[in-house]
């Protein structure tokens, strides 16, 4: 943008006369003029904000777990058998 300046003042010069004398003279000086003015100005800001915060977090997960899809079902049905020929060896001392 411009900032328009029309405007005159009042001042005394003193001219030269002949012999060495000087003439003071009373004038108006008018002055117009628009000064250009740059009304955006950047400000680079670099800063760093350090944030050190702790947030709980607590999470409920249900995992289901097929054993007879795993390598576990041999081992599942290994261990039953030996604990039913477990029961029968301990039935037989009871009865």
């Amino acid at each position: 943008t411009t900032l328009p300046i029309d405007d005159e003042f009042d001042t005394r010069i003193e001219i030269s006369g002949p012999f060495g004398i000087e003439v003071p003279l009373d004038v108006t000086v008018p002055v117009k003029i628009d000064v250009p003015i740059d009304l955006v100005v950047e400000i680079p800001i670099n800063e760093t904000i350090p944030i050190d915060e702790t947030i709980p977090i607590t999470i409920d997960v249900p995992i289901t777990i097929d054993v007879s899809e795993t390598e576990l079902a041999a081992l599942t049905d290994s261990l039953a058998a030996g604990l039913e020929s477990f029961r029968d060896v301990l039935s037989g001392f009871g009865g």
